[in-house]
């Protein structure tokens, strides 16, 4: 499993790098800049490391091809919100942890202090 088989990212996300075990992500807007390392832990395995310099970003994120993945977020430092349904919002910030299936990840992404640190593990949901 690498970022492209599971989702859609949009048109604001450039690879830097990548290859079959390692993607290093750029986003840019007129607000700043944001990189995501992602690296392939085990197969159904990555963990992304965020590193954001910005004020808000517009995500295109959708998943792919009906998957399932569930996420476990932690913010090491920052504070990072988001609405993920009409008035439904999602805030996490220094020391919090977040769980997440990235079903509601569209949309636009606000970070108040215009930085954001954190560490994501993605896991694929396989049902058999």
């Amino acid at each position: 499993m690498n970022v492209n088989e599971i989702a859609s990212l949009g048109s604001n996300v450039k690879p830097v790098i990548q290859n079959e075990n390692c993607a290093v992500l750029m986003l840019n807007d007129a607000t700043g800049e944001g990189v995501m390392t992602v690296y392939r832990v085990m197969p159904g395995v990555m963990i992304c490391f965020s590193d954001m310099h910005m004020e808000q970003c517009a995500s295109e994120f959708e998943l792919k091809n009906n998957r399932k993945i569930f996420c476990i977020d932690h913010c090491r430092e920052g504070r990072i919100e988001r609405e993920v349904k009409p008035g439904v919002f999602s805030i996490m910030q220094e020391n919090e942890l977040r769980l997440d299936n990235r079903e509601n990840h569209k949309g636009t992404t606000y970070y108040p202090l215009k930085h954001y640190h954190g560490v994501s593990i993605f896991m694929e949901v396989v049902r058999r």
